[in-house]
């Protein structure tokens, strides 16, 4: 099947991540041409940060797609890999997997088998622990065996004295515990473990120098450096499978030519890490040290995200009701539904985030009030007030100078009142004894509010306890948080 254009790839991309797609591209693409200032850190690391449901998943398989137009590409979900807890061998197999489609070139070949036999051997050192730091100081090759518990030709009573002599080093030095080690073991102990770590460092430059040898071999693929690594959903990972990948992507895959970019929550992640690790852990700062580069995703226009949620959710908009509104001087406008969320939102400056509560809300709240109406004009300024944790039956005041009015009346005889004074026709409204309301129903003042509190007062009898009374909507609006989404509580 041949390759899609970058506007087949982009379709239906409704935040317009295509712009930020080529930038990001042209910066990944200049790092192939860069030398790198430290010979420690030849290959480049990027997180694309985003928080909860602002569309890294969608932003990052386009990007993905676009990238292996001149590049190749591999993908890795971490999620999915987490189970396994082997990081390094998903991203072995992913580049593997973004190299198949050359291996008609001989030479690519093997130097790709090349790779996959050292990748093999790194595994197993990998498993015990050659690349991990423990007891906040770097250890030896041989403590790492020892506390690993791969020792096979010592007794269970030397290898838990290893271990405790690890634990207990945590305010020692290297020295000491290759002192116990020596000990407990003897000389020749020790020495077969020095060897095996040498053997192991070999086996890491090796797979390093194999990986620089499919690196160099592009051109002749028509291919351009550097070889992109896309790793998606990092933040939902474990704390400790997410460190794990970050510190193999380090110490094995530091090449020059090769470039990983990473999304992820990243406030959320380095708050992760700060849980698993203790509260005195500094889970971003931790994280800073494996990144080159940080990329934030712009935030979504609302318009569109709330469309799609909308969508997505099921909403029925012909269930929600409000006046038509006006920008200043315009004329007016019979906004949709979602259209005027997203006017209320910018008004009470919420951001994109707040969306996906919004939507949820309004879906749970249409689905509890079975084939009733909801009047947005007062649901949604109660709604926001309570999502800033106003209590019950507050109106959030309006924190710019109004831009958007609603219009009542026709020809000469219009009003306009704000978003936060419309509500507070509503609230003013369910005050009124139903004389008032009736005596109101027949004068020129009467508004879309009276109208709606005394049509629900005068319907059947005890018709002010059902849910979508419009006097009830703050009552209605607890009853709805109790339908909470454990996904969004945790902040993901």
């Amino acid at each position: 099947m041949p390759a899609r254009t970058p506007e087949q790839i982009w379709a239906g991309d409704l935040f317009d991540r295509q712009s930020e797609a080529r930038l990001l591209i042209g910066y990944i693409e200049s790092l192939a041409a860069r030398q790198s200032v430290r010979e420690d850190k030849r290959a480049s690391t990027i997180a694309v940060d985003a928080s909860y449901g602002e569309g890294k998943t969608f932003f990052l398989t386009r990007l993905a797609e676009h990238l292996s137009i001149n590049h190749p590409v591999a993908f890795v979900d971490a999620w999915a890999d987490d189970l396994a807890n082997e990081p390094f061998t998903a991203l072995a197999a992913t580049l593997k997997a973004a190299l198949e489609p050359f291996l008609d070139d001989a030479e690519v070949k093997t130097k790709l088998g090349t790779f996959m036999e050292k990748s093999g051997k790194v595994a197993k050192i990998a498993a015990v622990g050659l690349v991990k730091r423990g007891v906040a100081l770097a250890i030896t090759g041989a403590a790492v065996d020892a506390a690993s518990g791969v020792i096979s030709d010592v007794g269970d009573d030397v290898k838990d004295a290893l271990n405790d002599q690890l634990k207990d080093g945590a305010t020692g030095t290297v020295n000491d515990l290759a002192t116990g080690i020596t000990s407990i073991g003897g000389h020749a102990l020790m020495e077969r473990r020095i060897l095996a770590f040498e053997e192991g460092k070999r086996a890491v430059a090796e797979l390093k120098t194999s990986l620089e040898a499919i690196v160099a071999s592009l051109p002749k693929l028509g291919l351009e450096a550097p070889i992109v690594i896309v790793i998606d959903e990092l933040d939902r990972c474990r704390p400790t499978y997410a460190i794990k990948l970050l510190e193999e992507i380090k110490h094995l895959f530091d090449v020059p030519g090769l470039v990983f970019v990473m999304g992820m929550h990243a406030e959320q992640l380095g708050h992760s890490v700060a849980g698993a690790y203790g509260p005195n852990f500094n889970g971003w700062a931790y994280l800073r040290r494996f990144l080159n580069r940080q990329y934030v995703l712009a935030a979504p226009d609302l318009e569109p995200l709330l469309q799609l949620l909308f969508s997505r959710a099921g909403v029925e908009s012909r269930r929600l009701t409000a006046p038509p509104v006006a920008y200043r001087e315009s004329s007016r406008e019979q906004l949709l539904p979602y259209q005027l969320i997203a006017r209320y939102m910018r008004e009470y400056l919420f951001s994109a985030r707040d969306a996906f509560e919004v939507v949820d809300v309004i879906q749970t709240t249409l689905a509890v009030v079975t084939g009733n109406s909801i009047a947005l004009d007062y649901f949604v300024p109660l709604l926001l007030a309570k999502m800033r944790g106003y209590p019950r039956g507050e109106i959030l005041p309006l924190q710019t100078e109004p831009k958007w009015v609603f219009l009542s009346g026709r020809f000469d005889n219009v009003t306009e009142t704000n978003f936060y004074e419309q509500a507070r026709l509503f609230q003013d409204a369910a005050r009124m004894s139903n004389s008032q309301l009736n005596e109101m129903a027949n004068s020129s003042e009467v508004t879309r509010a009276h109208n709606l509190v005394w049509q629900t007062r005068t319907g059947d009898e005890g018709a002010v306890q059902r849910l979508f009374a419009v006097e009830n909507y703050p009552r209605l609006l607890e009853i709805i948080g109790r339908f909470s989404s454990p996904e969004r509580n945790e902040g993901t």
